[in-house]
């Protein structure tokens, strides 16, 4: 078997720092602008399908690419972005204020944390590695995903047989091409953060 994945990941929200998951926000103008600029560089990687996350800011990516590619996509709500619950819209420090204990745990990186009010990263890698058994199944070979920070790095963790739990320490830029291709089941990581505006 082997297989191309391009991970495109959204572009800019106009809200960095934030951690947005579930929170259905558009593209910024320059969000906008990034995707553009990618268009070339994602044509000349040939992919023959393309899948997009349901939200807003991803079927924004995906309208652009598709229409320059020539290729429809189709929506795949497993790749949709994981739910930060209770902490969704708020930066970091406002979290740590008031979640002093949870935000600890989050930063111990122990995979079996539950975001308070939203999902565990377990559940998260599940359903990732269910849509990556649902994709092997499928005659193409090269694949457009546009999609979320946190879906292409619990994909890479994935197919380079990493742990979840080193999921934070790919900083995956709004706009950017990111690329693994699987051989056999094994994953190399061909290429990161192209086209990526700075995070």
């Amino acid at each position: 078997m082997r297989k191309k994945l391009l991970l495109v990941r959204h572009g800019d929200t106009g809200l960095p720092g934030r951690f947005i998951g579930r929170t259905d926000v558009p593209m910024s103008s320059a969000g906008n602008a990034q995707i553009q600029v990618l268009k070339g560089l994602v044509k000349s990687r040939r992919p023959v399908k393309i899948m997009s996350s349901p939200m807003l800011r991803c079927v924004e990516t995906a309208n652009i690419l598709s229409n320059h590619v020539g290729l429809d996509y189709s929506l795949e709500p497993e790749i949709r972005e994981i739910d930060f619950g209770e902490w969704e819209t708020m930066t970091f420090e406002e979290i740590r204020l008031r979640y002093p204990e949870e935000s600890s745990l989050w930063l111990k990186l122990d995979s079996s944390f539950r975001f308070p009010g939203g999902e565990s990263l377990e559940k998260f890698q599940e359903r990732i590695a269910v849509f990556w058994e649902r994709l092997k199944s499928m005659p193409e070979d090269a694949f457009l995903l546009t999609t979320h920070g946190g879906v292409i790095r619990g994909l890479i963790c994935l197919l380079l047989g990493l742990s979840i739990s080193h999921y934070p320490l790919f900083q995956v830029k709004p706009g950017s091409l990111s690329t693994v291709e699987v051989f056999g089941g094994r994953g190399i990581l061909d290429g990161f953060n192209e086209g990526g505006a700075p995070a």
